[in-house]
């Protein structure tokens, strides 16, 4: 099977009765799913759109159209309700989709995403509503709702052919300019993942899948995808226990556990990693951040019975790249500032460590990461100066991406992350692109003074924190209130500061420039 798509149907045909996904309290087995994600494969086709993005909330009607995109060899790109609707429409108007699929609660948002004079038609689909009085008030769309799902499930279809050049999905991630970057990810990334984490994770029907992404989270494709390929169930965790999963952990046995690890952090914070209370979990996945050892010490005593993997891998090398496998008697000795190795890659995949330009360091060991190998995209969706940024062509012609990321290699043959080399970092799990932040707060102080900085950390990690702090001068009239406001309408959730600090002025250091280490020092901290 070279495509997700040949993966997928033939999962589906082999495990009809087993369970596929527990959502909002209730199972749904694989013909189920396939039924339902059948019904949107009649409308797909009166529209020649290869782009289908989904904005809809984690329900049933949001995984079989993810399904249904997959089995029609479209491209899924997800939106994201959380996202402030401006955003979305930039990712909607980037794509080039001219469908999109959209869950009732959500539809005045549509009508602002896919409000544009010069787009094509734009079809759009409500799966979980009969939405009449919708037909004629958004202009230059044809909307089918609940009520036009006619479809008999015996119904055969003959869904479009995919190649491993197709693309199966794309995320978007921030980029400097304020824009969303496009990441899209073909059969031939995917499946290259997807063949290494089944090697080595062997998973089967019998498997409980946790799912605790966003769904605009690369990471949510490894969830849905590989318990899906594997005739496993997922288990979507409900919203209400993200922040305090242990009873949903228990109350299903799940035995494939992949989270964040601020999550876990913040799990042992509530007193929930005692020992032994998570039997069942025979696998654990730590992916988004630096992984800190204390961590990763708490949760083998919670789940005795559980291998602990750390992966790493930005959006562009597909999910991730390297893993690391804990070992209780070795990997305390192979950490670095409490944080653990990111591993060796993938089968397969390549590595590369350049000399990152502008950057002086007095350890040589130190490089940027590069990759290259079937994981690694193509390049940025129509965005040819971030192509010819972000990627080194070698002499042999062999092009590598360069990651941005800072490791060194120890004894032992693992690498070590060491920090970013530019100022993006990660909070929640999520890359956020400082400088982005800065210049939207300048915009709305009318100052041409702003800093950010990550706060607090996760942790003994150096590199990734749970929210962030920003500084602007004391004279600005504006109140802390309304400047939060105003940048909830610009930035998605995870990129608003939590905390204002207001200064008479600002550090500067011996370059003239703003002095971060010292603003980290007046809120308690070293960065």
């Amino acid at each position: 099977m070279t495509t997700l798509q040949q993966a997928l149907l033939v999962s589906i045909d082999k495990n009809k009765d087993k369970n596929a996904l527990w959502v909002n309290n209730k199972y749904y087995t694989y013909k189920k799913l396939d039924e339902i994600s059948n019904r949107y494969s009649e409308i797909y086709s009166k529209n020649n759109s290869n782009f289908v993005c989904i904005l809809s909330e984690k329900n049933i009607y949001c995984y079989a159209s993810i399904l249904s995109v997959v089995k029609d060899g479209r491209t899924y790109v997800p939106l994201n309700p959380k996202f402030p609707v401006e955003k979305n429409k930039q990712i909607f108007n980037s794509s080039g989709a001219k469908i999109l699929v959209v869950e009732s609660k959500f539809i005045n948002q549509a009508k602002f995403i896919v409000n544009s004079k010069s787009r094509k038609k734009v079809l759009i689909i409500v799966p979980d509503k009969k939405l009449p009085a919708f037909k004629n008030k958004i202009s230059n769309c044809e909307i089918y709702s609940k009520k036009d799902f006619h479809l008999s499930n015996k119904k055969k279809f003959t869904f479009r052919k995919t190649n491993p050049l197709t693309i199966c999905y794309i995320l978007f991630t921030s980029g400097s300019t304020g824009l969303p970057k496009g990441v899209p990810i073909n059969n031939s990334n995917l499946m290259s993942y997807l063949k290494n984490v089944y090697a080595k994770y062997k998973p089967n029907f019998r498997d409980k899948f946790s799912h605790n992404f966003d769904l605009t989270f690369d990471l949510s494709i490894h969830d849905i995808f590989l318990s899906w390929i594997s005739g496993a169930c997922l288990y979507v965790t409900p919203d209400d226990q993200l922040l305090n999963p242990g009873y949903f952990i228990k109350k299903h046995n799940i035995t494939m556990w992949f989270s964040v690890p601020s999550l876990g952090i913040n799990m042992y914070k509530m007193k929930q990693l005692k020992k032994n209370i998570f039997p069942s979990i025979r696998q654990t996945l730590f992916c988004g951040e630096a992984l800190p050892s204390t961590l990763v010490e708490k949760w083998s005593e919670a789940a005795p019975n559980s291998k602990i993997d750390n992966l790493y891998g930005p959006t562009e090398t597909t999910i991730a790249i390297t893993s690391y496998r804990w070992k209780k008697d070795q990997s305390s000795k192979e950490c670095f500032n409490g944080i653990v190795p990111i591993g060796i890659p993938f089968k397969g995949q390549k590595t590369y460590l350049s000399e990152p330009k502008n950057f002086k360091t007095k350890f040589k060991k130190i490089k940027e990461l590069c990759f290259s190998g079937p994981q690694v995209f193509k390049g940025y969706l129509k965005n040819k100066k971030m192509n010819i940024e972000k990627f080194l062509r070698k002499k042999d012609k062999t092009l590598w991406y360069k990651t941005g990321d800072l490791v060194e290699k120890n004894l032992n043959g693992n690498f070590i992350y060491l920090g970013r080399l530019d100022r993006q970092i990660k909070v929640k799990g999520f890359r956020v692109e400082i400088q982005e932040v800065e210049n939207l707060i300048k915009k709305v102080t009318k100052s041409n003074y702003s800093a950010v900085i990550g706060w607090p950390l996760v942790d003994e990690s150096k590199y990734s924190y749970s929210g962030m702090i920003v500084f602007i001068l004391k004279q600005i009239k504006i109140k802390d209130e309304l400047i939060i406001k105003r940048l909830g309408k610009k930035l998605p959730f995870y990129s608003i500061p939590q905390k204002i600090i207001r200064l008479k002025k600002f550090p500067i250091n011996f370059n003239g420039k703003i002095d971060y280490k010292k603003l980290s020092s007046l809120t308690g901290y070293e960065n």
